[in-house]
């Protein structure tokens, strides 16, 4: 469906059906298959509408909204019937039918969810459907998140969508925040189904961890893989539930306009199978372990482990044959494989908690304080982690090893390329580097990021957005906002080789947040305040101070000395 489909909650939904409905049985097994079932699936669900007159209420829920609910579409969706007893949803002649009419000066449909409280996490699911005919009509084979919050943060999957204007031209889109309609930028494919509204068509997804594959009547539709870059762009890791619904009109269906004498009517279903890998529904066993930490499960297929790390040490990732496969990737990427092929975890020294997700092969990996929270930087506050990020332009620092970061935006991966930056005081964070050691003398270029935990992507670093602003008082550096707020040296500038700078974030406005930076010999050179008409004080390696003791401080540009 379109981008404004779901600004809304599940709250509004009704499962509530007449009680004189016949009900089939969820699972039905003497079924013919496809032939497209890829090898190594079973069904775990189907529903061929081949026996009862209306939808099983343990498996299905109606929506029940009026017209301008989303896209602009004018249909009233409707629990089951009209109120002139026209079945909008009914079983027949071995199909689903959802039916799209015009009573009393309504234009009425039904719109159904299958399994919307647990939905499915990845798997091969397909439909065989008969699309309608008429200008107006939009019809659509989807899924949504069975835990949505925001649209499109949390995705959405259309499997199989057609309008009435395009006949027989069916698409399929994936929606998330780095990939949406409203600008352009979705992930989606069309192309000609011959027969689409007169015949029966098979439309089906191949959903695993690594890939969102489509299909129409066994050949490939849309591709799209697991890039490694979190949530913004892969938001598929999580239940979904799948939905048919025949919208009227809307920004995509009514774009060319609607032709009422079309209606009735009718989306045919013949049937609906959810397959699932066999391999993909064992749990760990209970030796799951990183080093000689234990991993507790929390859902299926999802184990947390949290422990404190030591810099310099390998901590071997095992207790599953699993491991081994060469697909699994870590955020960051704090993971290595042994000549062997078995995995081991290195860190950077501190407490982190480690999940292992066996749906995605992933391992998300964040920084915890002392009391256990998460140090991810909250951009409201101002307070939790930020880590720097640099290519092999800036050097090898002493503190960390990661590695492989940046790959996928041109950058040289080392592994030495992503570690912390400490927090000195009350949202202020400091990073010292040495030219020549930990920095280039002129080839300068990295960035921080404030949620290491959750992928490299423009939504995770400082840079030049409305919400995650840097700039820098420094007359050294300066923030290249072409690259998204990498830290760089001013044209013409080189650095004296063993020269030690002190580099400061100051989070105190955390949406627009202030870079400082010091040579460690000269102190306070480039220190300013951070906003103007601003009192705060700083020491000579620009840390802010609220209460400051004996010694040497800055305020507003000025040196002054407290006794």
């Amino acid at each position: 469906m379109n981008i404004f489909r779901l600004i809304v909650t599940t709250t509004c939904l009704t499962g509530a059906l007449y009680a004189s409905a016949q009900i089939q049985p969820s699972l039905n097994t003497t079924h013919e298959e496809s032939g497209y079932v890829p090898n190594g699936y079973s069904l775990v669900w189907n529903d061929e509408f081949d026996s009862g007159t209306e939808l099983n209420p343990n498996d299905w829920t109606h929506e029940v909204q009026q017209p301008g609910w989303v896209n602009h579409e004018l249909q009233y969706y409707l629990n089951h019937k009209t109120p002139g007893g026209t079945p909008v949803t009914e079983i027949k002649d071995d199909a689903l039918i959802i039916r799209c009419l015009k009573e009393s000066g309504r234009i009425c449909s039904g719109r159904v969810y299958a399994h919307v409280k647990t939905g499915w996490t990845y798997g091969y699911i397909e439909a065989r459907i008969k699309l309608p005919k008429g200008k107006g009509t939009w019809p659509a084979f989807w899924m949504m998140p069975v835990n949505f919050r925001s649209w499109p943060a949390d995705g959405e999957i259309d499997i199989m969508e057609e309008v009435g204007y395009h006949p027989n031209y069916v698409s399929s889109s994936l929606h998330a925040n780095a990939h949406v309609h409203s600008n352009g930028t979705q992930v989606t494919h069309e192309m000609l189904c011959n027969g689409a509204e007169d015949e029966y068509h098979i439309y089906a997804i191949e959903w695993t961890g690594q890939k969102i594959t489509t299909f129409v009547d066994g050949k490939k539709q849309l591709e799209y893989a697991n890039r490694g870059l979190g949530r913004d762009d892969w938001p598929y890791d999580d239940p979904f539930y799948v939905i048919f619904n025949l919208a009227w009109g809307g920004d995509w269906g009514g774009a060319q306009g609607v032709d009422e004498s079309a209606l009735p009517v009718e989306m045919l279903v013949d049937y609906v199978r959810v397959y699932q890998n066999n391999a993909d529904n064992s749990e760990p066993g209970d030796n799951l372990k990183i080093g000689n930490t234990s991993f507790q499960k929390t859902t299926s297929r999802i184990y947390k482990a949290t422990a404190n790390f030591e810099q310099g040490k390998d901590y071997a990732v095992t207790g599953d044959d699993r491991l081994s496969d060469t697909s699994w990737y870590s955020d960051p990427d704090f993971f290595r494989r042994n000549a062997d092929g078995t995995l081991k975890f290195i860190a950077v020294s501190g407490n982190y908690e480690v999940t292992a997700d066996f749906y995605s092969n992933y391992f998300k990996v964040i920084p915890l304080d002392a009391n256990g929270q998460w140090l991810t930087f909250n951009k409201e506050t101002g307070k939790g982690a930020i880590w720097m990020m640099g290519n092999d332009k800036v050097g090898k620092p002493s503190t960390a090893f990661a590695g492989n970061w940046g790959a996928s935006n041109g950058w040289s991966p080392t592994p030495e390329m992503f570690f912390p930056v400490p927090q000195v005081a009350d949202r202020l964070y400091q990073l010292t580097l040495t030219v020549g050691e930990q920095l280039a003398a002129t080839d300068v270029n990295f960035k921080f990021f404030h949620q290491a935990g959750y992928g490299n992507n423009s939504s995770d670093e400082f840079n030049n957005t409305a919400d995650c602003r840097i700039t820098t008082t420094s007359d050294v550096f300066r923030i290249d906002t072409s690259e998204n707020g990498n830290i760089k040296l001013k044209d013409g500038v080189t650095l004296a080789e063993g020269t030690t700078y002190v580099f400061t974030i100051d989070c105190a406005d955390p949406k627009n947040v202030v870079l400082h930076v010091a040579d460690a010999k000269t102190g306070i050179k480039t220190i300013t305040s951070s906003a103007e008409g601003d009192d705060s004080v700083y020491d000579l390696q620009g840390r802010r101070i609220s209460a400051p003791a004996k010694g040497i401080y800055v305020r507003k540009g000025n040196k002054f000395v407290v006794k």
